[in-house]
C-alpha cells in the first residue's frame, strides 16, 4: 500500500498546507509566550517543550477545523492529546529526532498503531468510518532545538503496528508551503523544488 498517496486521497488537499503553516506558527507563538515571562535561561529551557507542545496541539485542531476535519481530545494518564480523523486515518503529532527514528512508545500511540491490524483494507474501502472504529495511523513529526522559533522539519509518517518503524513513504509538508490548492494533489516527486522550498532553504533565504 502506498500510504502517502492513500492519505492524500482521504484528506482535504488544503489540510497539508494548513498543517505546515499551523505548526510553524505554533513554534513561533510558543517562543513568544515563553520569552514574555522574562524567566532565566534555565527556566526558559525547561518550560519551552511543554509550552510548544500545547501550542502545536492547539494549532493541529485549528488546521483541521479550517478543512472540516473532525478532531477530538483524549486523556491518557496525566496528558491529553488531540486526534484528527481523516477518512481511514487517525492523526496525532509528536516531536522526533528526525523523520526516520521510530517514535516514542506512549500508551496511546501503541494503541492506535495496533488498531491498524483490526482494519480490513481494500481499494474500495469506505472512505469515512466511525470515530471509535479502527483506523490507519499517521503521525505529524516535527523537531527543533529547544529555544528555536521554527521547526527544522515537518513531515507525516505512517508507523507500523509495533511502532518499531514506519511504512514506506513520507509526506514532507514543506513541499506544500506555497502551492495553490489546485496543485496540492500533485505527487511530491513531480513538484519543482524551486516552487516549494524546504524549511532549511527558507531559513537561508530569511537570513540572507
Amino acid at each position: 500500500m502506498d500510504f502517502p498517496e492513500v492519505f492524500k486521497a482521504d484528506v482535504p488537499p488544503e489540510f497539508l498546507t494548513n498543517l505546515y503553516h499551523s505548526i510553524r506558527d505554533a513554534y513561533s507563538s510558543a517562543r513568544l509566550a515563553v520569552d514574555s515571562q522574562a524567566l532565566g535561561a534555565d527556566e526558559r529551557y525547561n518550560l519551552m517543550p511543554w509550552t510548544r507542545r500545547a501550542h502545536v496541539e492547539s494549532r493541529l485542531r485549528d488546521a483541521a477545523a479550517c478543512c472540516n476535519v473532525d478532531t477530538y481530545t483524549k486523556k491518557t494518564g496525566f496528558w491529553r492529546h488531540v486526534v484528527a480523523t481523516c477518512g481511514r486515518f487517525r492523526v496525532t503529532q509528536t516531536t522526533s529526532i528526525d523523520s526516520t527514528t521510530p517514535i516514542r512508545k506512549a500508551e496511546y500511540k501503541v494503541r492506535y498503531a495496533k488498531e491498524q491490524l483490526l482494519l480490513p483494507f481494500f481499494e474500495d474501502a469506505q472512505q469515512n468510518i466511525e470515530q471509535d472504529a479502527p483506523h490507519l495511523y499517521a503521525v505529524v513529526l516535527h523537531r527543533a532545538n529547544v529555544l528555536a522559533d521554527e521547526p527544522d522539519f515537518i513531515s507525516i509518517r505512517f508507523p507500523t503496528s509495533d511502532l518499531e518503524g514506519f511504512h514506506r513513504g513520507e509526506i514532507d509538508l514543506s513541499l506544500y508551503a506555497d502551492l495553490p490548492s489546485s496543485e496540492l494533489a500533485v505527487p511530491e516527486e513531480q513538484i519543482d523544488e524551486l516552487s516549494a522550498p524546504t524549511l532549511k532553504l527558507r531559513k537561508q533565504m530569511d537570513t540572507a
